[in-house]
């Protein structure tokens, strides 16, 4: 059972810790308009041959949480999923 905190992150009672926001790119879906990256430049990176974007952990930190949900209700193509 995952509920939502007062931080409103993900906390699971059972393990009585906070679970993780991870963050997944559709490599088919994306098509390098690189607004993720300008929204989280600490998490999303542009490829150098098509400008598509990529991430170098799966598991956002912390202090990235806010701006990585800013890029992904950015994203024009819907690309980025976020889970906990």
């Amino acid at each position: 059972m995952v509920i939502l905190d007062s931080g409103k992150r993900p906390f699971n009672p059972l393990a009585f810790e906070e679970v993780p926001m991870r963050v997944h790119i559709d490599p088919d879906t994306c098509q390098g308009h690189g607004l993720c990256h300008m929204s989280a430049p600490g998490v999303f990176h542009l490829r150098d041959e098509d400008g598509q974007s990529y991430v170098l952990a799966e598991i956002v930190p912390p202090d990235q949480e806010d701006a990585t949900e800013v890029a992904a209700r950015s994203c024009p193509e819907q690309a980025i999923a976020l889970t906990s």
